[in-house]
């Protein structure tokens, strides 16, 4: 039984060195490993025993996909009874990859921020960015207005979708004069956006590459759009102060602290 193994998955443009963990797998012998139902190299490392043994084996750069790994003892005829498989993920090397994704942007610009993207292929037939609501309700096409390279680096300049408006997704206020929640809308302060056109929230970011090898899709996730024009609420200034000069020495009082002066007797009534 495969109890652990690294990398889960890797590129498939190099050759990758895997590590995996195998409970009771007959000891001592060589093993057979094939990746992608190729013989490849691999060991036993010296620090195996019979409850645990370690194994070491190298993958096949090329292939794409899950790869199905089957490790074996070497002498074991087929079907082996000892075997044991797993799944090993090539990941496409030529993926464009993101290099410091944006996290959010305010609703009153007019662009994203710069997307920078390695491995961008100088062939790509078509490039797509979409805005994806993350509940689903909206999916917004942008605008690509340019593609700028820089060495390996691709950086994109891409409008805000024309349909990402200000204003018209605000949560309405409950009315003054019926303060109870209707009971279609049991809580007044929240709008149904299915309903209503797309503004503030969270989105992913959907980038669509075809090139000669087929589509390539990166995404940047929890993506913020806010409201730049809320107010920010500041705190309370701090209580003013009386500085007080008395035989050249400073004393910081506070006001609220100074009391008032005690009332004086009453002159109607005096005391013999």
């Amino acid at each position: 039984m495969v109890t652990a193994f690294t990398p889960v998955s890797g590129l498939n443009d190099v050759v990758l060195e895997v590590k995996v963990q195998i409970a009771y797998l007959p000891f001592p012998g060589k093993v057979l490993v094939t990746f992608g139902g190729v013989e490849v190299s691999s060991a036993v490392h010296p620090s195996s025993n019979k409850k645990a043994s370690l194994v070491i084996f190298n993958t096949r750069a090329g292939l794409l996909g899950t790869i199905p790994v089957v490790i074996q003892p070497k002498k074991c005829l087929d079907p082996c009874v000892d075997q044991v498989q797993f799944a090993f993920e090539s990941l496409d090397a030529t993926v464009p990859e993101l290099l410091s994704a944006p996290s959010g942007m305010a609703l009153q610009q007019t662009n994203l921020p710069t997307i920078t993207l390695e491995k961008l292929s100088t062939l790509y037939t078509s490039l797509n960015v979409t805005m994806v609501a993350s509940d689903g309700t909206f999916e917004l096409a942008c605008t690509v207005l340019k593609v700028e390279r820089l060495g390996d680096l691709a950086q994109l300049e891409v409008e805000k979708p024309a349909d990402l408006v200000e204003g018209s997704l605000q949560n309405p206020q409950p009315s003054t004069l019926n303060p109870q929640p209707s009971t279609l809308n049991p809580n007044p302060y929240t709008a149904n956006p299915k309903s209503q056109t797309p503004n503030a929230g969270v989105y992913s970011i959907r980038i669509d590459v075809t090139d000669s090898g087929g589509l390539k899709t990166v995404s940047i996730d929890s993506f913020v759009v806010y409201n730049g024009l809320t107010p920010k609420v500041d705190s309370p200034p701090p209580p003013s102060s009386t500085l007080l000069h008395l035989s050249s020495t400073f004393l910081h009082l506070h006001r609220s602290s100074i009391d008032p002066p005690p009332p004086k007797p009453s002159t109607l009534n005096p005391k013999p």
